[in-house]
């Protein structure tokens, strides 16, 4: 009996052996039971046995992941299911993984966002848009940002000059020369001002920190620009005081600032009766 299955065994080996050897390539890693092949500059897939059971048409395809598979033809994307039956429309001139439920395609030089059924959920119209974090993305429209939700709702009007993204529910904005902050609703959190004069400006090396304030949500916030050569850890602390007397201290710390980056920190005022801060340090290496 074993000799048996060794024999039938190494049959089995030959077969696949044989089948595989009419392809220029053959993807060393088969994914969920399938692998990507390639002849003459075509694509297609074949199951562990060596059967060709997606034809091989196309001119650039990826491995499969939770069903689908991204695919090329004729410099236009979409994704296929195992069977080779198109699920998201090959009409695209680009399209990304899926992120959150959905993938960003785009569609002469507009972005939008498809889900796992080809439905268009967000509309191909923006001129730029984020990935989805934590169920919203920032969109840009007609030279102005705003934010929408997994729908396709606008949760912060599209009136912003730039945007950033969220960090613990809170995006800095800028509008006419005046800059603040809001929250995942739309709401002012830091009331939009101009940028700080130049003597407000503090130096620390190849550093810059300024637009120092602080939010009605209990944060100190800021900017912090590198202007080295090269990637700095940066850290920022302040004194926390009452009365004139130093009551405690709080800091944000960033692991690498690359050249030409600036950092909006946000350090949190822990203590209620803290009247006023001062800066401590503005530290780097």
């Amino acid at each position: 009996m074993k000799k048996v299955i060794i024999f039938l065994t190494i049959i089995f080996t030959l077969l696949i052996v044989i089948s595989c050897s009419k392809y220029d390539y053959v993807y060393d890693f088969p994914s969920e039971g399938l692998r990507k092949v390639r002849r003459q500059d075509k694509w297609g897939f074949i199951n562990k046995t060596g059967k060709e059971i997606i034809p091989l048409k196309y001119d650039d395809v990826d491995s499969f992941y939770d069903g689908l598979a991204k695919v090329k033809l004729n410099s236009k994307y979409g994704y296929i299911d195992k069977t080779g039956k198109e699920i998201i429309p090959i009409k695209y001139d680009s399209i990304r993984y899926f992120s959150e439920g959905l993938a960003r395609v785009e569609l002469y030089s507009k972005i939008g966002f498809v889900d796992n059924t080809g439905k268009e959920v967000i509309p191909v119209k923006y001129d730029d848009v984020g990935d989805f974090k934590d169920r919203v993305a920032k969109v840009k429209l007609n030279n102005k940002w705003g934010v929408i939700d997994k729908t396709g709702k606008e949760i912060v009007p599209i009136i912003y000059d730039d945007i950033s993204d969220f960090k613990d529910g809170v995006a800095e904005v800028s509008q006419n020369n005046k800059y603040g902050s809001i929250d995942k609703t739309g709401k002012i959190v830091s009331q939009l001002k101009p940028k700080p004069k130049k003597e407000e400006v503090i130096s620390r090396g190849p550093l810059v920190c300024w637009d120092i304030t602080s939010t009605r949500d209990g944060y100190i916030t800021g900017q912090v620009g590198n202007n080295g050569s090269r990637s700095y850890s940066v850290f920022i602390s302040f004194g926390l005081y009452q009365g004139g007397a130093k009551i405690g201290e709080t800091n944000d710390i960033i692991s690498s600032l690359a050249p030409g980056e600036v950092w909006r920190f946000r350090a949190p005022i822990f203590l209620d009766y803290a009247k006023t801060y001062k800066l401590d340090s503005l530290t780097y290496y």
